[in-house]
């Protein structure tokens, strides 16, 4: 009896390692896709602007903060 039910337990943590893994992984992969987008947006500024302003580089910086910050969060806790 106590060998199922430490069985049980231990089936269930693994399942639940694993599809945390995965989650994990998908969610760094959406994260990099968005910032594959805001570098190129931001460099495609900069190429038809012909300069970059200090304001652009900040704003650019924001929108990397503004991506990585969900994903830091989730690993923290």
């Amino acid at each position: 009896m106590v060998d199922k039910f430490f069985a049980i337990i231990v089936g269930t943590f693994i399942l639940f390692s694993i599809s945390m893994s995965v989650v994990s992984e998908q969610t760094d992969h959406v994260a990099q896709e968005n910032v594959d987008i805001a570098t190129t947006k931001f460099v495609d500024n900069i190429r038809e602007s012909g300069y970059m302003s200090k304001r652009m580089y900040e704003d650019f910086i924001l929108s990397l903060i503004h991506i990585s910050e969900p994903t830091r969060l989730r690993r923290i806790s």
